[in-house]
């Protein structure tokens, strides 16, 4: 049992200490836990201070290409465009250029009507994996238009979705153990799922199946051909290498599925790419 807060209070905020409180958080004392509520919150928002801007940038919209507008609004006004196309008004002599039209560049697409389910193994190995999905599922689940669920899951199925927006309460529900059914946790997320082509399902796990392989490879062919983007990723060692069941992974990229292992900035550009 932990019982002294100030061993916290004389540590700096680290991934490394955010996992040593989250694997010992069932042990801590009411009182150390809630100095330890206040050091994950610190982790976190480090962590989401360093994606938030990669993922607005991902994610808010993109510009479409074509031609400068003669519409639009004040934030997208075309300062180039508009003298360069311009300067035949320009007056010498009182050294002033003239707008008669000004211009505009293409209007943002939004991305609207999204659903994004990130289902995250919550076996021992999956810790560093099973964070950045927590804060990961934050952002997107602030952004307008976008509907985000999280699914932790070991042989049982924890919907997260209700707290997702706050990546402290997440990931102090995280319950760390027990076997794996991947497949069981595939089936829930397709109960999920409503437009399956505006749809992406990011099953975040090492692949090593304790159940049936046949549920799990069922469940995602019919994500695929159904129209859902499926992307599966792999669990990282501590020296940041990806450690998953390659075989399988093989055969799930046979089923359609993108397999691979991504940083969480490059998930944030993966999903941006696939919304635009």
């Amino acid at each position: 049992m932990v019982t002294d807060p100030d061993v916290l209070a004389r540590c700096q905020p680290s991934l490394p200490l955010l996992e040593a409180i989250l694997r010992l958080k069932d042990r801590m004392e009411p009182h150390v836990l809630d100095a330890a509520r206040r050091m994950v919150a610190a982790v976190v928002k480090q962590l989401t201070d360093l994606l938030t801007v990669e993922a607005r940038r991902a994610l808010s919209g993109r510009v479409r290409s074509g031609p400068a507008r003669r519409t639009g609004s004040a934030r997208s006004f075309d300062g180039p465009t508009t003298i360069r196309r311009n300067l035949r008004h320009f007056n010498p002599g009182r050294g002033v250029l003239v707008v008669q039209q000004p211009w505009f560049r293409p209007q943002l697409r939004r991305h609207t009507d999204w659903r994004i389910i990130i289902a995250v193994d919550q076996s021992g190995s999956m810790l560093t994996s099973a964070i950045h999905a927590g804060i990961t599922a934050a952002i997107f689940a602030a952004l307008p238009g976008v509907t985000t669920h999280l699914i932790a899951f070991d042989t049982r199925i924890v919907d997260l979705t209700g707290v997702c927006a706050d990546p402290v309460e997440t990931l102090l529900s995280v319950q760390l153990g027990g076997g794996t059914n991947i497949g069981r946790a595939v089936g829930y997320c397709h109960t999920l799922i409503t437009m399956p082509s505006r749809t992406i399902v990011v099953l975040i796990s090492d692949l090593y199946e304790g159940s049936s392989r046949g549920a799990l490879l069922t469940g995602i062919q019919r994500m695929v051909e159904g129209g859902t983007t499926v992307l599966v990723l792999a669990a990282l060692n501590e020296q940041g290498d990806p450690d998953y069941d390659r075989d399988l992974g093989r055969t799930l990229v046979g089923l359609g599925a993108t397999v691979g292992a991504m940083t969480p900035g490059e998930l944030v550009r993966f999903v941006g790419e696939v919304m635009g």
